[in-house]
């Protein structure tokens, strides 16, 4: 979810989503250039599942998709630091 959307802003795009319990069980993965102390929290309170900085690095993203999506991500991958623990940008 783009937090910068023409005409509604990601955050209360996300609410909406969230709100209907058809769609409220899918993933929102926040893409954002907002990189300010606070942002993350404030995009995560409005109900995003993870939340990543642009520029997007595609091979992230990618991981970051089977996080949440329960698919293992590659074991040499770059969101995983000692003892196999995802890094904070992957998911809250």
């Amino acid at each position: 979810m783009d937090i910068n959307l023409p005409g509604i802003d990601g955050m209360e795009a996300t609410a909406r989503l969230k709100s209907s319990p058809d769609l409220a069980h899918i993933p929102i993965i926040a893409v954002t250039a907002a990189a300010m102390r606070g942002d993350r929290e404030r995009i995560m309170a409005a109900g995003c599942d993870g939340y990543m900085q642009k520029p997007i690095d595609n091979a992230q993203l990618m991981e970051i998709i089977h996080l949440h999506l329960g698919a293992e991500a590659p074991v040499n991958s770059p969101l995983f630091a000692q003892n196999n623990n995802p890094i904070q940008i992957a998911k809250a």
